[in-house]
């Protein structure tokens, strides 16, 4: 009998011109969702994974501790990004915050590689950040229930290529982090 795999998909941030970060030619909260809409459709297509979403519909802006907790009973918890250097937009690539407190280096490397593979730039690789001794500075991977919790940043909105990269090309990227997470699960 196969093992039904649990994923908990986190658009970053929230809805709204509010929650925008700076993105080139999108609000990050507003893609954040609807490519983790587009990740959850790639991610059930494969036999025996169940997926859901930290915010149900479009305005949903659940806080960083209510998003940890809900990554309770999950295999894994993924939170969707693009990341912004302010001042510098030469900077591209793609980079995995993986947990401090419960580390999955292999299943971040591989997000990351395959990632910046399809975009074309820079792979920032895997990185950990640590706050208090022992617990993860990023307030959605702090005390995460998940068996694994990770954050994705998909490029630079504060670089135009990348920025137009993420934004055009939902299901690419959906088709090749969904093989990923897959392929990793068996």
């Amino acid at each position: 009998m196969r093992r039904l795999i649990k994923i908990l998909l986190d658009p970053g941030h929230g809805a709204g011109k509010e929650h925008n970060r700076g993105a080139l030619c999108y609000n990050e909260g507003d893609n954040n969702y609807n490519y983790c809409l587009t990740l959850k459709e790639e991610l059930e297509k494969y036999k025996d994974v169940v997926v859901d979403l930290t915010r149900k519909n479009i305005n949903d802006n659940p806080s960083l501790t209510q998003r940890a907790a809900m990554g309770k009973g999950y295999d894994l918890f993924l939170s969707t990004h693009s990341n912004a250097i302010s001042g510098n937009d030469s900077v591209r690539g793609t980079e995995v915050w993986d947990s401090v407190e419960k580390p999955n280096k292999a299943l971040a490397k591989t997000i990351c590689d395959a990632t910046a593979e399809l975009f074309s730039h820079n792979n920032r690789g895997v990185k950990y950040r640590e706050g208090q001794l022992g617990w993860n500075w990023y307030g959605v991977l702090r005390k995460n229930g998940a068996k694994s919790a990770m954050i994705v940043e998909n490029g630079f909105h504060t670089n135009y290529d990348d920025c137009s990269f993420f934004k055009s090309n939902h299901k690419k990227i959906a088709e090749v982090q969904a093989y990923s997470i897959a392929s990793f699960y068996g």
